[in-house]
């Protein structure tokens, strides 16, 4: 991408994925290894080993974000996580923002997510995981009922979630997201009115409200091959999504990505390095990493087995190098899908003039059919890397509606 920018000093976000989990739940399609036993050092080892080689290829950036990842990384040895989390602080500058000093525990700006599940999680593990420096929990409740709880193959009960929020309360967490999970086996409106009920009266600051996907190569996927798997159809689905966008909107929520809404100040830093087209570093099994590389985008995905990785984590699985016209496609259809819109001066400063003009060229016709519209001002409680002030194209409401056909348009 000629003309590319000096990336010195541009944000950057560490995802570390912890692959191991006591069962896999029949929906899931991550990178998964079910073990009884977890190799806690030897796998901390391994991050540490990549993370000393593969730092070269970030310099000068600042950090923005640590997402712990899996699997579940909650089952983690706490002074592991500690570990790996010194090791990777102490390779860069942090990013600053006055917005993530205001909203940080304890004056330290640096975003530090841990996913952890509902039976894994007593309070002396969510205390300690502080203690090792994880500031925001991502909690995988899904749901609170227990019938649909069973349906979605989970292994913990309505209780155990509800018990696991109140013990990040008594640890002293106030980052923490909440997983919901609508339109599986059996779900409709009503249950899913309960769910929204004991949310909006949580002390979260995050919801993530996903749609039931069917993968394939999943229990899920071979049951819907067989006929066997009841789930929502389009329009319920399309009801689901907009009865849950009322009642968390009058919760106090913003829906500022498809399937995400934050409280003031909530805003996931990790996830939204993404979708604005920053760079993030992938550690672990079959992490995913984008990375500007002399002047080019470039796509990476870490060796995909345990065996592999421990053996040599420095060896990728897959490196693909992205042309000028396919990462403008992929970062205009992911900002998309945002309340933070398409920045044309951060995409100039990413992409290059040249692309830029291409993106306005692109733009222009959604907004002219009411699909985007343009802003010029900063968001509020949103740091200046991800939003700053000058012009860009946000989503109308039925341009977030419609989202996925506004992202047809653009790649």
């Amino acid at each position: 991408m000629d003309g590319l920018m000096d990336r010195e000093g541009a944000a950057l976000g560490v995802y570390v994925h912890f692959p191991f989990c006591l069962r896999r739940c029949p929906y899931c399609d991550f990178n998964v290894a079910v073990v009884r036993q977890i190799p806690h050092v030897a796998y901390m080892e391994a991050v540490l080993r990549e993370l000393a080689v593969r730092k070269a290829q970030f310099p000068g950036r600042r950090l923005a974000s640590v997402y712990f990842g899996g699997g579940t990384p909650g089952l983690w040895d706490p002074e592991a996580v500690g570990t790996v989390l010194g090791a990777i602080k102490s390779e860069w500058a942090l990013m600053a923002d006055p917005v993530d000093i205001a909203h940080a525990q304890g004056g330290a700006p640096l975003e530090v997510t841990v996913e952890i599940n509902p039976r894994r999680a007593p309070v002396e593990v969510l205390a300690a995981l502080r203690e090792a420096g994880a500031n925001r929990l991502s909690v995988g409740c899904q749901s609170f009922d227990d019938t649909y709880l069973k349906a979605l193959g989970r292994d913990h009960d309505a209780g155990q979630g509800l018990a696991t929020l109140g013990a990040a309360q008594t640890a002293g967490w106030d980052r923490v997201n909440l997983d919901l999970i609508y339109g599986g086996p059996a779900h409709g409106a009503e249950l899913f009115r309960r769910d929204l009920d004991i949310v909006a009266g949580c002390a979260v600051d995050h919801v993530s409200a996903y749609q039931l996907t069917v993968h394939a190569g999943t229990a899920f996927g071979r049951m819907w091959d067989a006929g066997r798997l009841d789930v929502a159809d389009h329009e319920l689905s399309a009801a689901l999504d907009a009865q849950c966008e009322m009642a968390l909107t009058q919760a106090g929520f913003w829906r500022y990505e498809v399937s995400n809404y934050a409280r003031p100040g909530g805003v996931a830093r990790h996830n939204s390095l993404y979708w604005t087209g920053a760079e993030y570093m992938g550690l672990g099994v079959g992490a995913h990493e984008l990375c500007i590389h002399e002047g080019r985008a470039q796509r990476r995905e870490g060796a995909t087995t345990v065996g592999a990785y421990l053996n040599d984590p420095l060896t990728p699985a897959s490196v693909e190098v992205l042309a000028g016209s396919q990462h403008l496609g992929e970062r205009l259809f992911t900002a998309l899908r945002t309340g933070f819109g398409v920045h044309l001066g951060l995409l100039r400063a990413q992409l290059g003039a040249e692309l830029a003009e291409e993106a306005l060229r692109r733009l222009e016709p959604l907004e002219a059919q009411g699909y985007l519209r343009r802003e010029t001002g900063a968001i509020a409680g949103v740091p200046e890397y991800l939003a700053p002030e000058g012009l860009r194209f946000v989503p109308t409401a039925r341009g977030l509606r419609f989202a996925d056909d506004v992202g047809a348009a653009v790649v």
